[in-house]
Parts: structure tokens; C-alpha cells; sequence
């Protein structure tokens, strides 16, 4: 089977390549920063200092996320919302 690829296009004019499955992990490690976000904002925790990084926690999200997160991914292509090559 063919590796699909993703392609991102930066703000500085470059660009990144990178696997389908690449693109998706960081998705689901994007999702999971805007979580421990929103989270901490309702709590009021102060994030500025680096007690609450967890990289366990983080790794284990992204692993119990991540095929559910490459399923959405493919339906985005499929819907046309972005390309794969």
C-alpha cells in the first residue's frame, strides 16, 4: 500500500512533509495540550512553570487517541477539506 503524505504549508512561505500517521500523532498531541489548557484555565492553574508536563500521560493519550484521531483524518480527506499525496 501506498504511504499517503501530508503537506504543510508554513506562515514563513516554506513547507513540511510528513506521513499521514506523523500528521496525525501530532494532531492528537496538539488536542491533548489544548485539553491540559482548557483544563487548567477552569481550575485556575498556572502553567508557566514546568510542574505539570507528564510526558507519560501525554504519550498515553496520544496512543489511546490516535486511531480514532487517523479515522477523523481520513474523513477530513475524504470530505475534501484538505489533500493527501
Amino acid at each position: 500500500m501506498k504511504q499517503q503524505h501530508v503537506t504543510i504549508e508554513k506562515s514563513n512561505g516554506t513547507s513540511e512533509q510528513m506521513t499521514i500517521e506523523t500528521y496525525t500523532r501530532w494532531l492528537c498531541l496538539v488536542e491533548a495540550l489544548d485539553v491540559i489548557t482548557r483544563t487548567a484555565s477552569l481550575k485556575k492553574i498556572d502553567l508557566n512553570n514546568n510542574d505539570w508536563v507528564k510526558p507519560i500521560a501525554l504519550q498515553k493519550y496520544i496512543d489511546e487517541r490516535y486511531l480514532s484521531m487517523l479515522h477523523d483524518v481520513k474523513c477530513e480527506e475524504a470530505l475534501a477539506k484538505f489533500s493527501t499525496n
